[in-house]
């Protein structure tokens, strides 16, 4: 059976202005030379997600940006993607209240084996 076109995929992950709290409520966590990354509570998923907001100038990125994260979602390494409002530039992915640079620092390693990382993040708070 031939793989749906990636179309049909983001029907499915089709994210809407109501889903999200409003935007002076979120709180900036990253950026880069392609988007802002916000910290924002999602009412479709009960809890709180990533929000990447890709600059305007980089709108033809987002369709390949979504392409590869829908197709790495279920790799344990690839943080999931749980959604897309392409009509504001949005990526909504899932939350992590750590972050790898972040733990390197505290463990004081350039390579964590998971098991001790997923340990470690799981008995600290960082968020």
């Amino acid at each position: 059976m031939a793989k749906p076109p990636i179309s049909s995929v983001q029907l499915d992950l089709r994210i809407s202005k109501q889903d999200l709290e409003p935007k002076k409520y979120w709180e900036e966590i990253g950026y880069g030379s392609f988007a802002t990354v916000y910290k924002a509570y999602c009412k479709k998923h009960n809890g709180f997600v990533a929000v990447k907001e890709l600059f305007k100038e980089y709108r033809d990125v987002q369709q390949k940006e979504i392409d590869k994260l829908v197709q790495l979602s279920t790799h344990i390494h690839v943080v999931g993607i749980k959604g897309v409002d392409p009509d504001r530039n949005l990526i909504i992915m899932e939350y992590c209240s750590y972050s790898l640079s972040k733990l390197r620092k505290t463990l004081g390693k350039t390579y964590i084996p998971w098991p001790r990382c997923l340990l470690y993040a799981t008995n600290h708070e960082w968020g």
